[in-house]
């Protein structure tokens, strides 16, 4: 007979030898902790007439002090079991959503710029840009090389008279005429190989697309999950 591995009193049975039982009684015991049935536990420890012999097996004492230890492990695993799932539900309740997510108004590029034009974070941004720009632009070397030396002017090309220094860290200037000091809407993820706790209990997974951005909660117990889309 095959015991149930997730069954703390069928999983070892080492317990049961202080109760002197017959091998055949040991499989009865071990059996009706799985299932509750005498005549089928019986059966299935080798009776030939369960129907009899299980309930007379009920009335053997050291049957009766077995089958009442192996419940009350029975017991005393599902309450931890238990414990440990309201645990999770507490530590899942507490959690702040911002360890996971984070969605945050920056500046848009013209709330620092001098004079609120265009501010890039680097010089070397503006350089890489500019040169792209001359080359989709322009076919003819020498006309490439006179823009990007600033000789010729063509508004079609950019320029950085909104200075350097922009920061996605930094806050919206209230008085941008651009964006009326609301800057842009940003939506990042954290680093998951480094949540914790009750953070690391809620995310399952997450996707990004250039509209939005859906991190996946999940609590996974017994056969059921629990999914919230933030």
């Amino acid at each position: 007979m095959s015991s149930n591995p997730d069954n703390p009193a069928t999983a070892n049975t080492d317990w049961l030898d202080k109760h002197g039982l017959s091998d055949r009684q040991r499989l009865f015991v071990l059996a009706y902790l799985d299932t509750p049935n005498a005549t089928q536990s019986a059966e299935k420890a080798g009776y030939r007439h369960g129907k009899t012999q299980g309930p007379r097996l009920l009335d053997n004492v050291g049957v009766r002090n077995a089958i009442k230890e192996g419940r009350a492990m029975i017991e005393q695993k599902l309450m931890l079991d238990a414990e440990g799932i309201a645990r999770m539900w507490a530590d899942i309740a507490t959690a702040d959503p911002n360890e996971l997510t984070q969605h945050i108004h920056a500046p848009c590029r013209f709330c620092w710029g001098q004079g609120h034009e265009y501010q890039w974070k680097t010089e070397r941004e503006f350089r890489e840009t500019k040169a792209r720009k001359v080359f989709d632009l322009f076919s003819d070397d020498d006309l490439r090389e006179a823009e990007m030396a600033g000789t010729i002017e063509d508004p079609r090309i950019p320029d950085d008279a909104g200075g350097y220094g922009y920061r996605l860290t930094d806050d919206p200037n209230p008085d941008c005429p651009e964006c009326s000091g609301l800057g842009i809407e940003v939506s990042r993820m954290s680093d998951t190989r480094k949540l914790k706790g009750g953070a690391k209990l809620l995310f399952d997974g997450g996707k990004i697309s250039r509209l939005q951005m859906v991190a996946h909660f999940s609590v996974r117990f017994s056969e059921g999950s629990l999914t919230i889309h933030s």
